[in-house]
C-alpha cells in the first residue's frame, strides 16, 4: 500500500550502510547477524542497527542528520558499537560491495518476515543480493519536489559509479568489471530507472498498477537507483554503486570518503534542485548552472 508522502526538511540526510559479517579464519560471510544484534539490543546509539536481506548482512543507519559533524559521529558511534559486539563474539565486519568468498547459494534469509517473502518471491535472485553498499536519504519538502529531484539527479549516475566502482570480484572469480555488483540488481523486474513522471498523483496512478500485478505492495519493491523514500519521508539515493571496501574493522577514513561523497550529493541536490524545472517535455530538464564544477 502506497503511504502518503510525509515532509521533511530539505536536503536533511539520512545513511543506511550495509556491513559483511565475516568469520576470522577466511573471512567468508558467516550466519552471525542475529547474534550480533542480540548483542546491541540494549545499548544506547542514535540511529539503529538492523538486518538486512540475509545472515550474513547488518546495517548502520544514522538518524535524520542536518550537516557533516552529525552524520560522521553517528557513523562512528554505531561502527564502534557494533567492531566491540564482533571481538565479543570472535566475528569479523568489513565493508565492500561483495565478498569475494562467498557463494550465493549458502545464504540464507535473517527470518524477518519481509526477507522470507522475498525470498519465496524472487528465490535464487534474492540470495544472490547479497550485496553491500550505501543509502542515502536527501529531505525534500513536499512529493513533486522530490519526483523531479529524483528525475535530475538520473545524469549523475555514472559519476557516482565511477567514483566507487570497487566490486570486481564476485563467487571467487575476477568478473572484469569494476562494479561487478550491478549486475546483481539489474535481473530483477523492478530495478533500473524509475517512471518518467512528475507529479504525485501521477505516481499514485503508477503505482496502482504496479500493484496489480501481484508484485508491488511497497515502496520497498522498487530497486531503482534513485528512489522514493521507502518511509515516504524524504528522497532516498540508492547507491548500488557506492562502496568501498573495509579491511578488517572499519577505519575512520573510509568512514570519511563516504561521508566525503556524501556530501557531494547534498551539494548536489541543493544544486540542481535550484536550476532545475520541468517544463513539460519528457527529457526537457536545463543544464543545472555550475553543475559538477560547483555542486
Amino acid at each position: 500500500m502506497l503511504q502518503p508522502f510525509a515532509t521533511s526538511d530539505p536536503f536533511t540526510i539520512g545513511v543506511e550502510l550495509e556491513v559483511q559479517v565475516v568469520n576470522t579464519h577466511d573471512y567468508n560471510l558467516t550466519k552471525a547477524a542475529t547474534e550480533l544484534l542480540n548483542r546491541v539490543r540494549q545499548q544506547h546509539f542514535a540511529g539503529a542497527i538492523k538486518p538486512e536481506t540475509t545472515e550474513g548482512m547488518i546495517e548502520l543507519a544514522t538518524g535524520v542528520c542536518r550537516n557533516f559533524d552529525q552524520a560522521k559521529n553517528e557513523l562512528q558511534v554505531l561502527r564502534d558499537t557494533l567492531v566491540r559486539a564482533a571481538d565479543f563474539l570472535n566475528v569479523g565486519v568489513c565493508g565492500g560491495g561483495t565478498n569475494i568468498f562467498q557463494n550465493w547459494y549458502d545464504q540464507r534469509s535473517d527470518g524477518r518476515e519481509r526477507s522470507e517473502y522475498l525470498m519465496g518471491l524472487y528465490g535464487a535472485l534474492y540470495q544472490q543480493f547479497t550485496i553491500f553498499g550505501q543509502h542515502v536519504h536527501v529531505g525534500c519538502s513536499d512529493a513533486d519536489s522530490a519526483l523531479i529531484l529524483l528525475h535530475s539527479l538520473s545524469r549523475y549516475v555514472p559519476h557516482f559509479i565511477a567514483l566507487a566502482a570497487s566490486s570486481p570480484y564476485v563467487q571467487g572469480s575476477d568478473t572484469q568489471f569494476q562494479c561487478a555488483r550491478l549486475n546483481s540488481v539489474a535481473p530483477f523486474p523492478l530495478s533500473g530507472q524509475a517512471p518518467f513522471v512528475t507529479t504525485w498523483s501521477e505516481f499514485e496512478q503508477y503505482f496502482d498498477r504496479m500493484a496489480d500485478t501481484g508484485l508491488v505492495n511497497s515502496l520497498k519493491d522498487f530497486y531503482w537507483i534513485y528512489a522514493q523514500a521507502r518511509d515516504m519521508a524524504r528522497l532516498k539515493y540508492v547507491s548500488w554503486t557506492h562502496r568501498y571496501a573495509w579491511n578488517g574493522p572499519p577505519q575512520s577514513p573510509l568512514i570519511f570518503k563516504r561521508l566525503h561523497v556524501i556530501c557531494w550529493l547534498k551539494s548536489l541536490c541543493a544544486s540542481v534542485s535550484g536550476t532545475m524545472k520541468y517544463t513539460g517535455r519528457t527529457g526537457s530538464w536545463p543544464a543545472a548552472s555550475g553543475s559538477m564544477e560547483h555542486a
